[in-house]
Order: C-alpha cells, then sequence, then structure tokens
C-alpha cells in the first residue's frame, strides 16, 4: 500500500527494515574478521588500523565474548522489534477508537477496586480517601502506553476480526503475541529468567519454549529470533491489511 510520510504503517516497515538490517550488520562483522584473519579477504598486517582490527579479532577468538556479542544482537533483534510493533498498534488504537472509549479502558482497575469498596461498610471518608490514594498510584492509568499491552492486543483483534483472512488463525496470532510479549519481558528485565505464576510451554515451528516460575527460559538450541520476528511482521501485515480503509493514521510525534 502506499502511504503519506509519517503513516505509522509506513514508518514500521521503515524500523524493522533498520533493526534487521542491523543484525545481519553485527552477524556478518564476525565472519568477515574471520575471512580477514585467515587472509582470505586481505592480510591483516597490510591494515593501516591494524591495531584495532586485532583487538577486534581478539574478542572474536575469545568463546565467552563471542558468545556475548551474539546473545546481545538477538537480544536487540528481539526487544527493538516489538518496541516498534507495540507503538505502532497502540498507535493504531489512538485512532480506531473514540477518546472517551479509550478513557474507560484506562480506569477499568479502578472501576472494578471501586465497586467492590462501595459493598463494604466502609464510611464516605475512607472511600474518598482509598479513590485518592488509588488515584495517586496510577491506577487509573494515565496514557494507552501504560495499559496492559496484552489488553491492547486484545482490544485491537477485537475490532479487527470481522476483517480477519480466513487463511490465518486470529486465536492462534493472539497466542504468539502474548508469547512473544512475555520471552521480551523476560529478556529485556531478568536476562531471560521467567517469573510466572505457573509453568508453560509455548511451541513455535516446532520448537519448545519452556516458562518456570523463578527460572531460566528453556529455549530450543537452534536459533529462533529471525524467525520469531518475521512471524511478527507477518501478523502485523495482516493488522495493516485490516486497516487499510484508513487513509492516514499518523504517528505519535505527528499530531
Amino acid at each position: 500500500m502506499h502511504y503519506v510520510e509519517g503513516d505509522v504503517r509506513l514508518e514500521f516497515y521503515q524500523y524493522i527494515n533498520s533493526i534487521i538490517d542491523s543484525y545481519f550488520k553485527g552477524h556478518s562483522y564476525l565472519e568477515l574478521l574471520n575471512d580477514i584473519h585467515n587472509k582470505r579477504l586481505i592480510n591483516p598486517d597490510e591494515l593501516e588500523r591494524k591495531v584495532h582490527f586485532f583487538h577486534l579479532l581478539d574478542n572474536n577468538l575469545i568463546d565467552e565474548k563471542r558468545t556475548a556479542y551474539y546473545s546481545d544482537t538477538t537480544r536487540r533483534l528481539i526487544l527493538d522489534s516489538w518496541t516498534i510493533f507495540e507503538l505502532t498498534i497502540t498507535t493504531i488504537l489512538l485512532n480506531l477508537f473514540p477518546n472517551e472509549e479509550i478513557e474507560k479502558w484506562l480506569s477499568e482497575d479502578y472501576k472494578v477496586i471501586m465497586d467492590l469498596i462501595a459493598d463494604t461498610a466502609l464510611d464516605d471518608t475512607a472511600i474518598k480517601k482509598i479513590s485518592r490514594l488509588l488515584k495517586n498510584n496510577q491506577v487509573i492509568k494515565g496514557h494507552l502506553t501504560h495499559y496492559p499491552v496484552t489488553r491492547r492486543i486484545d482490544k485491537l483483534f477485537k475490532k479487527i476480526r470481522p476483517k480477519y483472512p480466513t487463511n490465518r488463525d486470529l486465536e492462534d496470532d493472539i497466542l504468539y503475541l502474548r508469547f512473544l510479549s512475555k520471552y521480551r519481558n523476560s529478556i529485556i528485565h531478568f536476562n531471560t529468567l521467567y517469573f510466572g505464576k505457573k509453568y508453560e510451554e509455548y511451541i513455535f515451528k516446532g520448537e519448545k519454549f519452556i516458562f518456570r516460575n523463578s527460572k531460566l527460559i528453556i529455549e530450543p538450541k537452534k536459533p529462533m529470533e529471525f524467525e520469531l520476528v518475521m512471524e511478527l511482521i507477518d501478523i502485523f501485515k495482516v493488522i495493516e491489511d485490516c486497516t487499510k480503509d484508513i487513509d492516514t493514521i499518523k504517528s505519535i510525534d505527528n499530531d
């Protein structure tokens, strides 16, 4: 589809392409070092800044440093891809729903608590104090970005359900996004240490991810990061197609 500059759907592809390009450059960098070291491309002794080359090469030849480098490029691919996806669907939601409805979402938890309190024997003064405490502790969310991403996903997919293509399973796509969100959170906050209420498994293309409370995620031996991001892009293409009747969805910075 053709989008005007500043449309968030166009920006998603621009950012995701840049993220993937950086990922490939990062992996190619180590292979290039090896090729130069083995004189398949150039004799490293002939390099003008060979001292820098040999410093980089040393990092590549040490197993721990090489593993750390690969882990970092993998981590950034997952984190950056999810970040731009989450920002994009949040912006789409802001265009699909009126402000009044979004304001109701942001105060959902507050309303549930206050309804429960209303059925107690507390007097009006106590209820007002509790209400003030809840507001001060941001039980009422200040912006849609503070609303749980799993709920944002549910709201979006409920909206686009009538337009969802028959060649994809909407519920499976929701489960995938919940899995990737949980995986991403474990990476960014705890370096793949998972904290959850129960044992969970997710199978992606025949490969199993196992989530156990207070333990490192058990991941497939086969590198899956690129395929995980490709699946995320495929789901976004469906979201894009389901919102094609909206001419322009400006990014948050371009109001």
